[in-house]
């Protein structure tokens, strides 16, 4: 009975010893993905910005082209 405890105490310890070092290593991860997200959020604000650019001269065209025929309005003012 006493060979069963032993092994239960020793998979606990080698559990808690695994959630120790990931909790060390924890933070190091964070602040590593957080320069890659930044990355990104940059990347993703710039690509909208060409879009936006686009739909406008695309706009542009299109009312160049067909004059007052079309009477929707450009989406790109839309607050929303």
């Amino acid at each position: 009975m006493e060979a069963l405890g032993g092994g239960f105490m020793l998979i606990l310890f080698l559990f808690g010893l695994f959630l120790l070092i990931l909790w060390i290593i924890l933070p190091f991860a964070v602040f590593g993905i957080k320069e890659k997200l930044d990355t990104l959020i940059y990347e993703s604000q710039n690509l909208n910005n060409k879009m936006q650019m686009l739909n406008n001269a695309l706009y542009k065209i299109i009312e160049s082209q067909f004059g007052q025929q079309n009477t929707s309005t450009n989406p790109s003012n839309d607050p929303t």
